[in-house]
């Protein structure tokens, strides 16, 4: 967490909650522009530019991951209508742990 800090364009926002409503202290990125075009193909609706940055949320009493998440800082686009803060995307780290024993493939495959 403190070798990420001190890159630059990353800094401590203070406080945090991530999608689970955990608590922690989060750093995030410069927000940088995303711009979307008809290119793709997509919606005439969706054009246009918006602002976002990364945010990463770390427990802080063990450093661990919690989660990390794309902010929208600057609205416009496919995200014209929403609120600085709203979160486009996010994943979350439930649990993380060591082990000594070698993984072995399911017995079956998840789906058939």
């Amino acid at each position: 967490m403190r070798a990420l800090a001190d890159q630059p364009g990353i800094h401590a926002i203070g406080r945090a909650t991530d999608p689970l409503g955990r608590p922690g202290v989060a750093l995030a990125s410069d927000d940088h522009a995303t711009t979307v075009t008809g290119e793709s193909g997509g919606p005439k609706h969706d054009r246009g530019t918006y602002r976002s940055r990364s945010v990463i949320v770390f427990d802080e009493r063990t450093g661990a991951l919690l989660s990390s998440q794309d902010e929208l800082t600057r609205p416009g686009g496919e995200y014209a209508e929403m609120k600085p803060g709203f979160v486009i995307n996010y994943w979350t780290v439930r649990s993380a742990k060591w082990t000594d024993t070698k993984p072995a493939p399911p017995a079956e495959l998840p789906f058939h």
